[in-house]
Parts: C-alpha cells; structure tokens; sequence
C-alpha cells in the first residue's frame, strides 16, 4: 500500500527520495521529429533515478499521513520499516520491482541500478500525411531571424522619465 501512496507522490511532487537507496525524478521529454521527418513522436513522462544521498523529506511523511489519517510518528516508523526492507531485499541480491517505478537491483560493483519500466505515459508517434515532410531546417531559420529587440528598456527609463516631469510640473 505504501507503494502505491509514494507513486503518487512521485507523480504529484515530480520526485521521490528515499533514505539509503537515492532520489527518482520524472523527466519530461517534449515532442520530438522523427530523424526523416516524415513523423513526430509525441511528448513523454520518464522516470530517471540517481543514487545520492538523500535526507529524509519532512513534506513526504506529511503527504503519507494525510494520505492513510495516521499520525506522522507512525508514518514515519512504517516508511522506515519499508525502506529498510527494500534495501536488504536489494542487497541481497534481488531484484525489487517497484510499480510504474521500475526495478532495482544491485549492479557488480555493488551499486543500486534501476531499470525504467516501459512509458506507458506518453503520446504516440503520429504520422505525418503521405508526401509531408517536416523540414528541420525552417525552424532553425527563424528563430535567427526573429530576433528581439534587447534595448527595451532604454525605451522604459524614457517613459519614466517623461513620466516623472510630467508629475513634477503638475504638482510643482
């Protein structure tokens, strides 16, 4: 049940640190042309993992007290609890699969790796129609074009100043 509490969070939060095992972020990767340009692959959701150090989030036990309506003392012993049994199964040599997560298992230089489930997350690829061909190149070359005018503000401090005169000779 835990699990299911902590991917929610995950999903909520875009992060998710656990004590002694490391932190999971969900990563966006926007839309993306196909290398011939005849497709586009949709945008997706994927959950990448870092093993580091990570302090115990006082904002996780307080979601996962809402959550279950216990108290955060007891929140914080069952959480306790479940990491330490996800990482003795770990480094026992198992592999521990965590729903919507991925696996984690422990590598040969006796680090914890995670293996990414499939993204179920996400859009399709989306085919262009036949004898359309997105072109790469047109995009680069506007954005060179469309270029802004970076003086901007020479333009603000001139409005405030004829502003300033503005107030100054109507009261003075």
């Amino acid at each position: 049940m835990i699990q299911q509490i902590l991917i929610k969070y995950l999903i909520q939060h875009g992060r998710l640190g656990i004590p002694e095992i490391g932190m999971f972020q969900v990563k966006r990767i926007p839309a993306q042309v196909i290398a011939d340009g005849s497709a586009i692959k949709g945008p997706e959701s994927v959950i990448t993992y870092q093993s580091e150090p990570v302090a115990a989030d006082k904002h996780l036990f307080e979601f996962l007290s809402m959550e279950t309506s216990t108290d955060e003392v007891t929140v914080i012993g069952q959480f306790n609890e479940w990491t330490q049994e996800l990482k003795h199964k770990i480094f026992n040599h198992q592999t521990v699969e965590l729903p919507f997560i991925g696996k984690l298992l422990l590598d040969e230089e006796g680090n914890i790796s995670h293996i990414a489930p499939e993204s179920a997350i996400g859009y399709n690829t989306v085919s262009l129609p036949e004898g359309v061909v997105f072109d790469s190149t047109l995009t680069g070359e506007r954005e060179g074009a469309e270029q802004s005018d970076a003086s901007w503000w020479i333009y603000a401090i001139i409005l405030f100043l004829l502003g300033a005169a503005a107030i100054a000779y109507y009261y003075l």
